[in-house]
């Protein structure tokens, strides 16, 4: 199944001149988003239709290590947010975080990470929405 997020708009709390919200759905990891700021931090992706997710993956870029926490929402309207998964616990550069829902999540077009605990600037190298559009 494709990585719906390539190319999609990005919308970030705060960029950086030379690493943009864009690069995190850029298809490289090679370039990045950092907010260049401490959490919290979002990044958000318009899959720019109705979507049926099937995972997602977070591309961690960071240092230090340490304890991490990153919610992961979704949206169908862009405004109202469901929680649908949360990640927490020891995170390192280089690190995927892969989150499988036991069961596809249908009519989503909005997906926001946020990082709500990180020893670091809060950054990603690359996001993917795996899925179809509906």
């Amino acid at each position: 199944k494709p990585n719906l997020a390539t190319g999609k708009a990005a919308n970030a709390s705060i960029e950086q001149g030379e690493f943009p919200a864009a690069s995190a759905v850029d298809g490289s990891l090679n370039s990045m988003w950092n907010s260049g700021g401490q959490a919290p931090q979002w990044i958000e992706i318009d899959l720019g239709g109705p979507a049926v997710i099937s995972e997602v993956r977070l591309y961690v870029s960071q240092s230090p290590a340490g304890n991490t926490e990153h919610e992961l929402s979704a949206s169908r309207d862009g405004g109202n947010y469901n929680v649908i998964h949360t990640f927490s616990g020891p995170t390192d550069d280089g690190l995927t975080l892969e989150f499988i829902p036991a069961n596809p999540l249908e009519g989503y077009r909005f997906l926001r990470v946020r990082t709500l605990l990180s020893p670091s600037w809060v950054a990603w190298k690359e996001i993917e929405v795996v899925g179809t559009y509906e």
